[in-house]
């Protein structure tokens, strides 16, 4: 078997705040092979953008302590000096943020940034060569008129443009591993389903690898290969999009496919929830981190975290029912 583009083994973060020492994510393992796109779901303060951002290492200075490793093409990007990392993102590791507004600079013209973007990549092209890129971009992603708009500045777009803009700026890179953190999280229904419509166009024509994050299981279910799910900064279980929804072997994932909104009306039907909250980080317990609101819950859950374990081919849950 290949070895996969990125792999995530054992992944520990943890930072420090005034109440204390907060456990963000704890033994974190996935992969992502080439070509393919994996998914990564969960509610809020599962983890999932703390990894990503641990993928980019781009962690805030309150960091208290990193273990385990992070590996693209071979290369463990938590060892790689300062200087080399820079290099590194944009080149061949490239994020799409949740908020495109924030993401771009107000006071340049797209053109500048979209130029800008490049130089790390391609630092012996012309300007005009990089100009060209951009619009050709622009138009791949759906930009009307790019020759016109990329003069514009990022105001003078609606949020689905902004962020189709912020999708093309990380491409004319050509990464090799795209992270998507959750693209579609600020826009309408509408947008949202062209972003998507946009990711489904785009694996295509891309040659690397996707890790999209996402609060919607159904936007999973349609467009990745992969799919991880997490819960409390940690994995409990990671397979195949097709086995994962049609045969969920732990009890967290099972209610969060009963939580998911059908295509029906849903009259006369109530929205399901999970009981109960999100775990304290500051005390995590030497046990099932989801034992608190699991309706299966029982003694053996009790006695130690545990492990990630194939319990079919491709398939691995942390629960000792699965």
């Amino acid at each position: 078997m290949a070895a996969p583009l990125l792999d995530v083994q054992g992944l520990s973060l943890s930072f420090a705040t005034a109440r204390g020492v907060a456990r963000v994510l704890r033994d974190v393992t996935l992969a992502i092979p080439r070509g393919r796109i994996v998914g990564v779901v969960g509610e809020s303060g599962s983890g999932k953008s703390t990894m990503a951002s641990a993928v980019m290492r781009l962690l805030p200075p309150n960091l208290h302590a990193v273990t385990g490793s992070i590996t693209l093409d071979g290369t463990d990007l938590l060892a790689l000096p300062p200087d080399a990392m820079r290099r590194m993102r944009g080149r061949r590791v490239a994020m799409v943020f949740q908020d495109p507004m924030t993401a771009l600079n107000p006071v340049f013209r797209v053109e500048t940034q979209m130029v800008d973007v490049q130089r790390n990549a391609f630092p012996d092209r012309s300007r005009r060569e990089l100009h060209a890129r951009a619009v050709e971009m622009l138009r791949t992603v759906g930009i009307p008129a790019p020759e016109k708009r990329i003069r514009d500045y990022p105001h003078q777009f609606s949020g689905g443009m902004r962020q189709r803009i912020v999708i093309a700026m990380a491409l004319l890179c050509e990464p090799e591993l795209l992270i998507a953190d959750e693209p579609t999280t600020a826009l309408d229904v509408t947008i949202e389903a062209q972003i998507l419509r946009l990711f489904e166009d785009l694996r295509a024509g891309f040659d690397g690898s996707i890790l999209f994050i996402s609060h919607s299981l159904g936007v999973v279910s349609s467009l990745c290969d992969e799919v991880v799910v997490m819960y409390a900064g940690t994995v409990v279980e990671s397979a195949s999009a097709r086995d994962l929804f049609t045969n969920p072997r732990h009890p967290y994932t099972r209610l969060l496919l009963e939580c998911e909104i059908g295509e029906g009306d849903g009259r006369g039907e109530r929205l399901r929830s999970i009981p109960g909250g999100v775990p304290d980080l500051f005390d995590v317990p030497d046990a099932c981190i989801f034992a608190g609101r699991c309706p299966q819950a029982h003694d053996r859950c009790l006695q130690g975290v545990p492990a990630l374990r194939e319990v079919a081919p491709g398939h691995r849950a942390a629960c000792v029912l699965a």
